[in-house]
Formats: C-alpha cells, structure tokens, sequence
C-alpha cells in the first residue's frame, strides 16, 4: 500500500517543479533593477501595446510594450496607421508623452525559460490602455550579479523612457 501512496507524493512533486511559478519581487534587494514600484515614467518615443493573450473572442489579460519593428509589429507607426486592420493583436500606439506608473515587479520561475523578471505598469494618460501593461520588452538587459542563477535583468532604457518621479 506504500508503494501507490509514495508514487503520488512523487506525481505531485514533479508537477508542482515543473509547473512555473510567479512571485512579487518589488522589493527585494536581490534583484537589482533600476525599475521601482511607484515611480512613474514618461515615453520618450512612441510604443505599440500589443495585446497579451489575446482570445478569440478578442478578450485580453493585459499588455505588452514593444517598439516599433520588434517582434512582428510595424516597423513605424505610418505603416500601422495605415492599415490597422492588418495588425488586430494591437491595441494602440502610446505616444510620446504618456505617462506610465510601475506597479509590480515579478520574478516568473520557468523550467521552459527559466527565471525572467517582469515589470509591470499602468499607462496613465491613455483612454484605450485599462489593463496593466508589461515594460520589459521596452527595457535595456543587463547581465544578473556574478552568481546568479536568474538571467538578465530589464533596466530603464533612457532612450524610451524618462523619470518623471521616483517613489
């Protein structure tokens, strides 16, 4: 009877590591972004908000910011004006000027990529932009302190974004 009992604890054990998992690190010392929880920064250049898991139904979680030309968006905000219809997975492009506020940094633990940091925002002065929008994409890497096992950490790209206050 052991035996069935001890290969359940073991079934369990290895979904439980597989399985990713996410915890807030906004405060942690350990992971030394330049990104803080609260502070607000202002886009220097425009941004596509891509929708994030994006449903048949055209339903959304959240969004991600990309730069013109990264990861099959338009190369330029002309190209997407022109046609929008052909980019559906984009919900806008924010402006130079907006204003966004940091809200959350996670810490996704993944045995398919591994260990990612994520920052997560609020664009504030956008009508379309209601959900929470992820800035790692938009952020420089940096490579992680000498012996971590994380990987490269997103930092402010000055060329994108300024702060407009710290926390």
């Amino acid at each position: 009877m052991r035996a069935p009992c001890f290969h359940r604890l073991f079934l369990f054990l290895l979904a439980a590591s597989l399985s990713g998992c996410v915890s807030d690190i906004s405060r942690d010392p350990r992971y030394p972004t330049d990104y803080k929880v609260g502070a607000v920064y202002r886009l220097k250049q425009p941004v596509f908000a891509d929708k994030a898991d994006l449903t048949i139904f055209g339903t959304y979680s959240g969004l991600i910011l990309f730069r013109p030309g990264d990861s099959q968006m338009p190369s330029t905000v002309q190209d997407y004006e022109r046609a929008p219809q052909n980019w559906k997975a984009i919900a806008g492009v924010a402006q130079p000027g907006t204003l966004i506020h940091i809200t959350q940094i996670q810490l996704e633990n993944n045995p398919e990529n591994g260990k990612m940091v994520w920052i997560r925002g609020r664009l504030l002065d956008v009508s379309w932009a209601k959900k929470t929008a992820e800035l790692a994409f938009i952020s420089k890497r940096t490579p992680p302190p000498p012996g971590s096992l994380l990987g490269d950490l997103p930092v402010v790209d000055t060329d994108i974004l300024e702060l407009v206050t710290k926390p």
